[in-house]
């Protein structure tokens, strides 16, 4: 080992003094852990505190390529993230990438073994079923299927939360069902990572967050980066904020929803600088399949009064559901810890009217409290996606101050970074109910604007070189004074 050493240190003089031209250095020594920047031969915490004290302007690193964790050719706070979560679960590898045209992942994807969840109990149910009813009451429509995951919601807002402070903090976490951040985040960290994962019933849940890259205009908070690996999971990529960035985004999506939303993102904007996604597939058969000769015709009278044909499943149920203006059903999916209720309102009362005079207390007591008796259901197949922009809705939840110039996410990005807001909020479903049981997807971005920053003026071409009108308009009234046309020029 000595010998070793001394081999070392003389190839490092030797380095010090001239460029290795003749002579290649990563032929000679044998090769090493990535992480391991002190030259010992092993990657542990003697790394991680010569790293920490290197970025606080003491001492040296002696291998700066093998400092480079996420391969994005600079040294800098997410190396040392990934460092440190690498020593914490004993992984000697975290140089990934997400190998989409340049696109770098800032932390490897690696989630902190440090941080706990929190048991769910009542506080946290009561929250995300006032959240989930009162997103759900802004968006349906009378006249088209609808469907939302707050779920998937919850967790891209959760995460874009840790980046808010003051006025816009507090009105986040009021929208969001009045939990506090640091509370929300442990609830949802132990919501995401004990869903089952089985053949016959599987919740899948992605996070990610894309940020523009151009650190003139921005560099996300260290602590901000953290939280979102700790209880969120969240990959952090680097990225030209480009076309191919709105490819790389639209296959991350594609990817983590098993192909259900293959698209949900058109372009990205020159004031664009950050965008918080979340991904959730949920795949289970039922507890109990319909057979082929449960599956019939039969009518179904749509919101316009039309009477359409359609299959559908005829079963006999245990339970049911029901409200002083509704009935429902119960259907079990394998495993029982999830089920799929149906809420029929009563024939003088439309869905719209039903769910806006709906109470949290009043749906949470729905689906806890069955009554038993042999139930025959008639169930429609159906399979559809559902598209909406969460703009406005969040915005009455009382979260406007988060879509205003003037929001305060300074916990998201440094101080010499462009001040941001919340630009746009958009979701995106799909389910497929048939005989064998439920698949769905979702997916929510949540884009951070720059504000100050001038989007790109449009380019048109006009080119009159064809007959056309014109008019001398009088721009005080916006009047015209002449209107004419030129057919012809002499």
């Amino acid at each position: 080992m000595k010998m070793y050493k001394r081999f070392l240190a003389g190839l490092m003089a030797i380095s010090l003094a001239a460029p290795l031209t003749a002579v290649n250095a990563s032929a000679l020594e044998p090769p090493r852990p990535k992480g391991d920047i002190n030259y010992d031969g092993v990657f542990n915490l003697a790394d991680t505190v010569m790293f920490r004290q290197w970025l606080h302007g003491n001492g040296k690193i002696n291998d700066s390529t093998n400092a480079d964790m996420n391969g994005d050719e600079s040294l800098d706070i997410y190396d040392f993230i990934a460092m440190r979560q690498n020593l914490l679960r004993g992984i000697s590898e975290a140089n990934k990438k997400y190998e989409k045209s340049g696109t770098v992942n800032l932390c490897g994807g690696i989630e902190s073994a440090l941080t706990d969840g929190k048991k769910i109990d009542e506080s946290f149910t009561d929250a995300q079923t006032e959240f989930s009813l009162e997103l759900f009451k802004r968006t349906i429509k009378e006249d088209k299927n609808v469907l939302i995951s707050p779920y998937s919601v919850s967790m891209a807002l959760g995460m874009t939360a840790n980046g808010a402070a003051g006025q816009t903090k507090a009105d986040m976490e009021k929208a969001l069902g009045g939990l506090e951040i640091g509370e929300l985040n442990k609830y949802l960290k132990t919501w995401r990572t004990g869903q089952p994962n089985t053949d016959d019933l599987k919740i899948k849940t992605a996070n990610s967050i894309w940020v523009r890259d151009n650190e003139a205009l921005i560099k996300p908070q260290p602590t901000f980066i953290q939280e979102t690996v700790n209880y969120y999971g969240a990959d952090i990529f680097k990225a030209a904020f480009d076309q191919s960035t709105v490819n790389d985004i639209n296959n991350w999506i594609n990817e983590h929803t098993d192909g259900m939303i293959p698209e949900i993102l058109k372009e990205l904007k020159p004031t664009d600088m950050m965008a918080l996604i979340n991904a959730v597939t949920f795949d289970a058969k039922w507890s109990t399949p319909y057979d082929d000769y449960q599956v019939k015709p039969h009518k179904f009278t749509a919101y316009d009064g039309s009477v359409k044909e359609t299959d559908m499943l005829y079963g006999m149920e245990s339970s049911y559901i029901q409200d002083e203006d509704a009935v429902g059903m119960i259907k079990n999916y394998e495993g029982g810890r999830y089920a799929f209720a149906a809420i029929l309102p009563d024939e003088d009362i439309t869905v719209t009217d039903f769910v806006n005079n709906l109470t949290a207390e009043r749906l949470h007591k729905m689906f806890s409290e069955q009554h038993y008796a042999d139930v025959t259901t008639i169930l429609p197949k159906f399979k559809y996606e559902s598209s909406s922009d969460l703009n406005d809705p969040l915005k009455d939840m009382g979260m406007e101050s988060a879509f205003l110039g003037t929001a305060d996410f300074s916990k998201m990005v440094t101080p010499d970074s462009i001040p941001l807001y919340i630009s746009s909020v958009k979701h995106k479903t799909f389910i497929d109910l048939n005989e064998s049981g439920t698949t769905a997807a979702a997916a929510t971005i949540v884009l951070m604007a720059g504000n100050g920053i001038a989007p790109e003026r449009e380019r048109k071409e006009v080119i009159l070189d064809r007959p056309f009108v014109y008019a001398i308009v009088d721009t005080e009234t916006d009047l015209p004074l002449f209107m004419g046309t030129v057919m012809d020029i002499e």
